[in-house]
C-alpha cells in the first residue's frame, strides 16, 4: 500500500473541520461568552493528548537505566497525583465554604481530636488548620485550648474524645495501637494479631475500645449470592487454586492482567506472573508446571470455568501432572471464596486502585515486595493469625509467644517499645521493628 505524499494527499475535508474548529475557538474566546461545543470537544481532546504525553514522558524516565532518572520519574508521578488532590480538595472546600455553617454537619468529638493532631503533626497555623477543615479560627483555637487544659485530668472534655478507660494498660503499648491505626496495620484483629507477632498479647476487643468509635454497619445494597460447594483442604500441596485478575494502570491508560497458583490450606502463592494483554491456555498451563516443579504437584486443581482453563492444552497439562481439576460453580463465591479474598486483600494491601501502576516492571516491583509481606510478614484471620508461610511450612505460629504488657497501676517496667518501619517506599507496608533504646 502505497504511502500517501505532499500536503495534496491529505484530506481536504479533514482540514476543513479542524480550521473551523480552531476559527470557533477563537471567536468564543473573542466574544468572551464561553466556549461553543466544539471548543468543549477540542480543550477536552487536548488535555487527554497532555496526559498522553505526561506518560510517555514517566515511561521513558521509568524505563531508563540511570537510576536518577527512574527516581526523577517517581517524583514526577507522586508531583501529577498531589496537583490532583490538591484540585479535588479545593473543589471540595470551595463547595463546603458556599454552605452556611449553621446548616454543615458537625465534626465528631472523635475527629476534632484528629484535625488537632494533624495541625500538631504538620506544624500548622490556626489559620491555615481553618481554611484547610473548613471551619473558623476561633474553633480550632477552643478545641486546640481544650486539648491542653489541665493535663493531670483523665478526660479532656467533651468537645474531643480521645479518652482511655480507667482500667488502662502502659500508655506506651496504647500510643503503639494508636500509631499503626495511623500508619495503615489494618483493623482491630489485624493490630491485635500483629502486635502477638511481636510478643504483645492484646484482645481484639481491648484494641477496638482503643481506637475510634465504630461505625454502623451500611445496609447492603447488593443482593446475597448463592454460596457454593468448598472442598476442604486438609494440608499444604492438598488443593491449589489459580485466578487471572486485571489491574489498571495509572491514569486508565493501560491495563495488566496477573495470574497466580495459591494453596489454599496455608494460602501461600505459589507461583505468579505480570501479562500485558489476556493470558492464554498454553501460558497458563506453563504458570502450573513451574509451580509444580518447584512445591510438588497438588491431588486437586480448582478453577472458574473461563475459556484458559476449560481449554484442552491446559487440562492435558494437570493431566500429566496427576492432577484432579475442578471447576467453581457459575454465579457461586463460596467454590473460590479464597482466591478472591486474596485479589482483594492484595489491592487493598498494595493500593492498587488509589496508586496505580505506571508500567509492568513498576507493578512487578510492587508485587514482589508486597506478596513477600503477604507471605511472611502480615498475620492473617483466616489462619488465626499466622501467616502462610508458617502454615506451609509446618512452623510454630510466632503470635504463640507473645505475653500481656504490664498494666499501668502494676508499676513493673515496660520494655516493649517499638518503632514502624516499611518494607516500600511508598509506605503501604508497615513492619514493626524492636525499638533501640538509649543508653
Amino acid at each position: 500500500m502505497n504511502k500517501p505524499e505532499g500536503p495534496s494527499a491529505q484530506s481536504d475535508g479533514s482540514d476543513s473541520e479542524e480550521s473551523e474548529s480552531r476559527q470557533e475557538l477563537i471567536a468564543a474566546l473573542a466574544r468572551h461568552r464561553g466556549f461553543t461545543y466544539s471548543a468543549i470537544r477540542a480543550v477536552l481532546f487536548a488535555r487527554r493528548m497532555l496526559l498522553l504525553a505526561a506518560a510517555a514522558a514517566l515511561v521513558r524516565l521509568g524505563d531508563a537505566d540511570d537510576v536518577v532518572s527512574a527516581l526523577h520519574a517517581q517524583v514526577l508521578e507522586k508531583d501529577l497525583r498531589i496537583q490532583q488532590l490538591e484540585r479535588a480538595i479545593a473543589l471540595l472546600q470551595a463547595r463546603m465554604e458556599r454552605i452556611d455553617s449553621r446548616h454543615r454537619n458537625r465534626y465528631t468529638p472523635a475527629e476534632r481530636f484528629r484535625i488537632v493532631l494533624f495541625k500538631q503533626t504538620y506544624s500548622l497555623t490556626v489559620e491555615q488548620a481553618a481554611r484547610l477543615f473548613v471551619v473558623s479560627s476561633q474553633t480550632i483555637r477552643r478545641w486546640v485550648d481544650q486539648a491542653v487544659r489541665e493535663p493531670g485530668r483523665n478526660t479532656i472534655g467533651s468537645l474531643l474524645k480521645a479518652v482511655p478507660p480507667l482500667m488502662r494498660y502502659s500508655d506506651v503499648v496504647r500510643d503503639q495501637v494508636a500509631q499503626m491505626e495511623e500508619m495503615g496495620f489494618g483493623g482491630n484483629l489485624r493490630i491485635a494479631q500483629t502486635l502477638a507477632r511481636a510478643g504483645i498479647k492484646l484482645s481484639r476487643e481491648t484494641v477496638r475500645r482503643w481506637r475510634k468509635e465504630p461505625r454502623p454497619p451500611r445496609p447492603s445494597v447488593h443482593p446475597k449470592r448463592r454460596l457454593g460447594p468448598m472442598l476442604a483442604a486438609k494440608h499444604p500441596n492438598h488443593v491449589w487454586m489459580m485466578d487471572i485478575t486485571e489491574i489498571t494502570g495509572l491514569f486508565g491508560l493501560f491495563r495488566f492482567k496477573l495470574a497466580v497458583v495459591l494453596d489454599v490450606f496455608s494460602r501461600m502463592l505459589l507461583a505468579g506472573r505480570v501479562f500485558t494483554s489476556e493470558p492464554n491456555a498454553d501460558e497458563m498451563a506453563g504458570l502450573v508446571r513451574y509451580a509444580a516443579a518447584s512445591h510438588g504437584a497438588p491431588k486437586h486443581f480448582v478453577t472458574d470455568q473461563g475459556s484458559q482453563f476449560t481449554a484442552s492444552v491446559f487440562r492435558q497439562a494437570l493431566m500429566a501432572l496427576g492432577i484432579k481439576q475442578r471447576f467453581g460453580a457459575v454465579g457461586a463465591t463460596g467454590s473460590i471464596a479464597i482466591i478472591e479474598r486474596f485479589w482483594r486483600t492484595l489491592k487493598e494491601m498494595l493500593r492498587l486502585k488509589l496508586r496505580p501502576p505506571l508500567t509492568a516492571s513498576t507493578l512487578h516491583q510492587r508485587l514482589q515486595t508486597g506478596l513477600h509481606y503477604y507471605a511472611y510478614l502480615k498475620p492473617h484471620q483466616g489462619l488465626g493469625g499466622a501467616t502462610p508461610a508458617e502454615m506451609y511450612y509446618g512452623l510454630r505460629p510466632v503470635r504463640q509467644q507473645a505475653i500481656r504488657p504490664p498494666r499501668a497501676y502494676e508499676n513493673k517496667p515496660d520494655d516493649t517499645l517499638f518503632d514502624i518501619a516499611y518494607l516500600d517506599p511508598e509506605g503501604f507496608l508497615p513492619v514493626l521493628t524492636t525499638k533501640k533504646q538509649a543508653a
